[in-house]
């Protein structure tokens, strides 16, 4: 997967304490949530990948750096 489309991907945090699933909406399939509550899972949906961290990604391809920022956050990724 492509680095942008990577960081562009909804995002799921399997939650310990307490037990639950959050999940980006939107992006995971309504069925999606559906089906994980349906075998008991208690799921928690979050707008935009809000609270799940701003991660900034960097990478070498083809002999050159290449950034990307998560679109639901703040901040930059750059290579040089």
């Amino acid at each position: 997967m492509p680095l942008d489309e990577a960081m562009r991907a909804p995002r799921f945090h399997a939650q310990d304490y307490p037990d639950r699933l959050d999940l980006t909406m939107p992006g995971i399939p309504d069925s999606v949530v559906k089906a994980l509550e349906s075998r008991g899972h208690t799921v928690r949906t979050r707008k935009g990948g809000m609270g799940f961290g701003w991660a900034q990604a960097i990478m070498r391809a083809g002999g050159r750096w290449h950034g990307v920022s998560e679109p639901a956050g703040h901040g930059l990724a750059a290579g040089y």
